[in-house]
């Protein structure tokens, strides 16, 4: 096997990358394993967790994402025709699956972001691998511990449907996977996990080095994944471990991208829209939905977004999430008054009608 000498390539710095990527991959998982008896019990995400984990994690970190496309000058130059394309054809691929069948909408969703989720990870460990001179082969097995860190929990899962969490809705993942294929990944799992072990020992004898970022990344996926999916049962066990791991570490990841490439006081006001992104993420009529689901105020069920057609937005059933762009918009209450035309339009709604004199002198609304 050639190799050759590895310093640690951290991302940005040892301090920056252990608090912002490998520990959200471990801490979770820790704290889940040490309050077992309390997430055995199965508790509900309370209001305040679902504010946190999905809408100001999960969700936030979706919207970091136009940092690296969008808002980035040199990535619009270099796929413009992808970024103007993309969100069409997701669209019009989204529109035509929900036609057709709504399940089918939501497992095609669930299966897309069960392969976003592991790309992550295995991305994060080629970074960290990246000042390393390996073979093909050191480079596969790499591969396949990763991956089957994260596959393998994934087919535990599909193998003991159903279990008391989903990924998006109910019944999202599709069942009737057979438990001897679970167990032949569980062998090809332990399998990998043991070979990239003597791999990685025989490059420290041969060089002396050590990359601590790439060994903790793997051992913080595995630790993660398996405690939050195989291990315990949970809705709350599953989110925690499963959001803070995956959100966290990628908003880093486009801070420290975009810090490098803007001035001091820009990349300052950027840490300030990167903080105020979930109070845009909402859609409206979200806390009375709330409080009608659990009935108590906490966020019962399984870790569903506010998406609009699912089983906690009922009100927007198919309807577009566009008034979540004025975070405040729907829960301003304002004495309001509407007209129709005689064409049957809707005209303009005001915060306030006519007052009694300019309506007796035939005060008519002005109409855009």
């Amino acid at each position: 096997m050639k190799t050759s000498p590895v310093t640690s390539p951290w991302i940005r710095s040892p301090g920056f990358d252990a608090a912002f990527i490998l520990a959200p991959m471990a801490v979770p998982a820790l704290a889940v394993i040490a309050l077992r008896g309390y997430f055995d019990q199965d508790p509900p995400i309370p209001l305040w967790g679902w504010l946190v984990l999905v809408l100001g994690i999960d969700v936030a970190h979706v919207y970091a994402t136009l940092y690296r496309t969008y808002a980035d000058p040199q990535a619009r130059a270099r796929h413009a025709t992808l970024l103007r394309l993309a969100p069409l054809l997701c669209w019009v691929v989204g529109v035509t699956l929900y036609a057709s069948d709504d399940r089918l909408f939501w497992s095609a969703l669930a299966y897309l972001a069960v392969f976003h989720f592991i790309r992550q990870q295995y991305g994060f460990l080629r970074i960290y691998a990246r000042g390393e001179a390996s073979t093909k082969i050191g480079r596969a097995i790499d591969a396949a511990a990763i991956y089957l860190a994260t596959l393998y929990p994934i087919v535990y899962w599909h193998a003991h449907l159903p279990r008391n969490f989903d990924w998006l809705i109910s019944g999202d993942f599709i069942p009737g996977l057979p438990i001897w294929l679970e167990r032949v990944t569980a062998g090809l799992y332990v399998a990998a996990l043991a070979a990239y072990a003597v791999k990685e020992l025989r490059v420290w004898r041969e060089t002396g080095s050590w990359n601590w970022p790439k060994q903790l990344l793997l051992a913080g996926t595995a630790l993660s994944w398996y405690v939050g999916i195989v291990w315990l049962n949970g809705d709350l066990a599953f989110t925690l471990t499963n959001v803070v791991a995956h959100g966290i570490p990628y908003v880093a990841l486009v801070w420290s991208s975009a810090e490098r490439r803007l001035p001091t006081s820009t990349s300052r006001r950027g840490a300030y829209a990167l903080a105020a992104l979930p109070l845009f993420s909402d859609c409206s009529g979200s806390w009375p939905t709330w409080k009608r689901v659990s009935g108590t105020g906490s966020y019962g069920g399984t870790r569903r977004r506010c998406f609009p057609g699912s089983k906690v937005c009922p009100r927007f059933r198919m309807r577009p999430c566009w008034r979540s762009l004025s975070p405040s918009w729907p829960c301003r209450r304002r004495r309001t008054t509407s007209w129709t035309d005689s064409s049957g339009g809707c005209g303009v709604e005001t915060s306030r009608g006519p007052r009694p004199r300019q309506a007796r002198k035939g005060w008519r609304p002005k109409f855009l």
